[in-house]
């Protein structure tokens, strides 16, 4: 362990936030049903540590009796390496493995295309939902459902007991589904069920995002977000999912390119968030999200949109608002508010939904993803930012929405520094660097007197022009293109990195404290 590191000063970058449970919205059964679902999301914890750091649970009794405040920061990591600083170990003393507990930590990238390739078990080896393990000298494919049989099952022993108390038919069918799905590692049907779900407890739970895969953003990691869905907030959202398919019809996409786009079925939440697990408590936490990653089932049934309001409303409020001061020029700082904050968060979930699900390469239907591999996240992530401020201008234009455009670019701007301070090789962080460069080279941003600026004209173009990349790198599934676009895009510049040190004192992200722990008899 490294002795010099001070968890107190990065403590101090993190700002705790309550995130409250009020028991009186609920009722008996609506309780039990949550204390069932927490209960799995503190399982969901293990797991989720198990797939980063098989030797965390060691870390951690470690930590407990001799350094408090260490391990108040590695339980915000949820990782020996740190988060804020390019995963630099601070708990053990070995570099972060790229592929951390999902392949073997000697494995070569060339050794595992070898063996993927000349395997009639392809489809295992790139799945979400497999490990990948060395017997008797030859890489296999195991199941989630068999490398994590124990916790599993005791998580879907509880999803079971939860669907057995809960009289909402929906929840009933999705965490009954679910169960099934941990222990047969098949999470199609679940996932079906999944984005149907219409219940004013809103569950998201099981392998999901694939960003600590490193090697080739292939593994889906364990994940939990228990929430309380705004009806009234979700439903005012419809409007705009009605201009989807019309948005996806006139992307700037090469027409040469053959692919297969995603379903337009819409499913948008505002919810606020109880509680939450395993990867969601993984040092960035997430103000919105869009699931599930898998193009099967994005292909015959959409997504699942979730705007996480009270965390969305926390982070605006404690970190993006100190930096404009700092940051903005003088005559835009009147353009950045939440309402702009909040649509372009919402318009990047939409974005996911749009453009190329499944390519053909020589001759075969693949995932975009397939194509990507280990950039698939970086390359998604900045598409979704840039569609996002697409959807925004093609909005506003029709009159659909009534921020001035200009709003959203000067949010936008502000929260690429929002991004960038969790570094450059983590997926947004990586996208908004991209971004900023790009949009830099073509005039839309600039930089005068030490503040940042848009220009409203280059910004504009500088949008399509981007779009039209990120869609092609993707609908060409050409890992070259979109290696080639990463090396001359992501790096930070001089006026970036003065202004990030600048920043040293702000906080960088917020560490939630989920009041539902401190209530007396529910637990």
């Amino acid at each position: 362990m490294d002795n010099s590191f001070d968890a107190n000063y990065m403590l101090n970058r993190i700002i705790e936030v309550d995130i409250p449970f009020n028991a009186s919205l609920f009722s008996i059964e609506e309780i039990k049903v949550i204390e069932k679902l927490v209960n799995a999301s503190k399982l969901i914890d293990k797991l989720y540590l198990l797939q980063i750091y098989k030797k965390n649970d060691e870390i951690i009794k470690k930590l407990s009796s001799k350094n408090q405040i260490l391990l108040k920061y590695f339980m915000w990591n949820m990782s020996p390496w740190d988060r804020l600083n390019n995963d630099a170990p601070f708990a053990v003393d070995f570099k972060r493995p790229l592929g951390v507990e999902f392949y073997p930590y000697d494995i070569s990238k060339n050794e595992f295309l070898d063996r993927m390739n000349n395997s009639k078990d392809k489809d295992a080896f790139t799945s979400f939902y497999t490990v990948i393990r060395r017997r008797t000298n030859e890489l296999v494919a195991v199941p989630y459902s068999e490398e994590y049989a124990e916790i599993l099952e005791s998580i879907s022993n509880i999803m079971e007991d939860a669907a057995q108390i809960t009289t909402n038919q929906s929840l009933k069918k999705f965490l009954h589904e679910r169960a099934k799905a941990f222990l047969s590692n098949d999470y199609f049907n679940s996932e079906i069920l999944y984005i149907d779900l219409d219940s004013k407890i809103d569950i998201t739970i099981g392998p999901y995002e694939v960003y600590d895969d490193m090697l080739f953003g292939y593994k889906a990691a364990f994940e939990s977000f228990i929430h309380i869905k705004n009806y009234d907030e979700s439903e005012k959202l419809n409007v705009y999912s009605k201009y989807l398919s019309e948005i996806d019809n006139i992307l700037p996409v090469d027409k040469k390119y053959i692919f297969t786009k995603k379903s337009q079925e819409s499913h948008t939440l505002v919810t606020d968030l109880i509680y939450s697990g395993g990867g969601a408590n993984g040092g960035y936490r997430a103000q919105a999200y869009n699931l599930p990653n898998d193009d099967k089932v994005r292909e015959v049934k959409g997504s699942k949109k979730v705007l996480i309001k009270n965390i969305m409303n926390e982070k605006f409020t404690k970190l993006v608002l100190p930096m404009v001061d700092m940051l903005i020029l003088e005559s835009q700082k009147k353009y950045i508010n939440f309402d702009a904050h909040f649509k372009f968060v919402l318009f990047h979930e939409l974005s996911h939904g749009l453009g190329p699900a499944f390519i053909i390469k020589d001759g075969i239907k693949l995932p975009v993803s397939d194509g990507m591999m280990e950039f698939n996240s970086g390359i998604e992530e900045a598409k979704a930012d840039i569609c996002g401020i697409y959807i925004a201008e093609y909005l506003a234009n029709k009159k659909v929405i009534q921020n001035d455009i200009d709003e959203i670019y000067a949010t936008y701007l502000i929260n690429i520094f929002r991004a960038i301070r969790f570094g450059i090789s983590e997926a947004h962080g990586m996208a908004m660097m991209m971004e900023y460069n790009y949009l830099k080279s073509k005039g839309g941003i600039g930089f005068k007197n030490n503040k940042f600026y848009f220009d409203s004209e280059s910004m504009h173009n500088g949008i399509i022009l981007l779009l039209e990349d990120f869609l092609n790198i993707q609908a060409s599934g050409n890992y070259q293109l979109a290696k080639d676009f990463v090396k001359k895009y992501n790096f930070i510049p001089t006026e970036i990195k003065d202004s990030i040190k600048g920043l040293k004192d702000f906080p960088i992200d917020i560490y939630p404290v989920f009041q539902y722990d401190k209530k007396s008899g529910l637990i």
